[in-house]
């Protein structure tokens, strides 16, 4: 990996477009989906469809992330495509899977036992519970298309995103340390929900040290 040089405008804006794309993206499939199903209540239209507009963004987003390897960096892309992932990379990954689920685990029981007695942290858990237990409605090919896009598709679209794209302009012009750091904050940040938020940046920490061990074993 070449030496970090000094920091430009676009070691903030590429990270800041990344996340607007994202978001647009997903906008964008929310209103085909409303107009596709004829339903333009959100919650309704995601309890029912949640699988179809998951799967929907995923792939938009394959689509977009890919065009933007190519055009603006055909060097990443091409490491994209052809990088072979090795035994010893795959055999990582379980110990590494299983650490974040446990760390998220502890994580959601340390901000459980904070809700008795702080409002505010109760307030946000209601929220997040609220959130996440909309998809559990879905059901049929609904929910395999759920379970494939948010356990594959969305897992990988934002490993190119947040690891391949805004990890690797960071590393371009500051530390490693300083560049996982920050990376993982805008993974975490753009989460928006506030219990959300920090077991992703944990979640963050631990996937950016994990593309820099996978880097260095290049």
């Amino acid at each position: 990996m070449s030496r970090p040089t000094f920091i430009r405008i676009r070691t903030f804006l590429v990270p800041l477009a990344g996340v607007a794309l994202y978001y647009f993206v997903q906008t964008v499939s929310l209103l085909f989906c409303s107009s596709f199903f004829k339903d333009d209540n959100t919650a309704s239209l995601l309890t029912a469809h949640y699988g179809t507009y998951i799967m929907l963004t995923a792939a938009c987003m394959f689509v977009v992330l890919f065009i933007w390897l190519y055009v603006g960096r055909k060097s990443t892309y091409q490491t994209v495509r052809r990088d072979r992932l090795p035994l010893r990379s795959l055999l990582l990954a379980i110990p590494i899977a299983l650490a974040m689920l446990g760390i998220s685990n502890l994580y959601m029981l340390g901000v459980s036992a904070l809700s008795e007695h702080i409002l505010f942290i109760k307030n946000f858990l209601s929220d997040y519970v609220g959130s996440t237990s909309l998809p559990n409605s879905v059901t049929g090919p609904e929910a395999v298309l759920y379970y494939i896009g948010a356990g594959i598709c969305i897992p990988a679209v934002e490993e190119l995103l947040f690891r391949g794209i805004i990890l690797g302009e960071f590393l371009l012009t500051m530390k490693k340390d300083t560049a996982v750091i920050l990376s993982a904050i805008v993974f975490g940040t753009m989460h928006m929900q506030p219990v959300q938020i920090g077991y992703a940046f944990i979640c963050g920490l631990i996937l950016g040290y994990a593309y820099l061990d996978r880097k260095s074993t290049r």
